[in-house]
């Protein structure tokens, strides 16, 4: 496990624990996209949750805020910078899963999910 990856893993549950605090209960699906041009401003990311169960947007929970923010600085440390982001996070009974991808200023995309 890389030195990002093993950093990066608490900030994704921080992102999936905001993204289930923004959300009724009655949603079971979330997704989250962040996006912004690669030259922006340390977590100057634009925020959108939907769901495609078919549910109405929802607006963030303010720890999102940070933890995106926090996700952001991180990856620059390593000399990265991402111009959009998508989390998909999969509610059950008490638990919930997700799946991470991000696309970079050149062009490429990663993945990243909980094992």
């Amino acid at each position: 496990m890389s030195d990002l990856t093993a950093l990066q893993e608490p900030l994704d549950r921080a992102i999936c624990d905001a993204l289930v605090a923004s959300v009724p209960a009655n949603w079971n699906v979330i997704m989250l996209t962040l996006s912004g041009p690669a030259d922006r401003d340390i977590g100057a990311l634009a925020h959108s949750i939907c769901s495609p169960e078919g549910h109405f947007p929802v607006l963030p929970h303010e720890l999102l805020f940070e933890a995106t923010r926090r996700l952001d600085e991180l990856f620059r440390r390593f000399g990265t910078v991402f111009v959009k982001a998508t989390y998909l996070v999969e509610i059950s009974e008490n638990s919930w899963h997700y799946r991470a991808d991000f696309e970079y200023s050149c062009a490429t995309s990663a993945s990243h999910q909980e094992p």
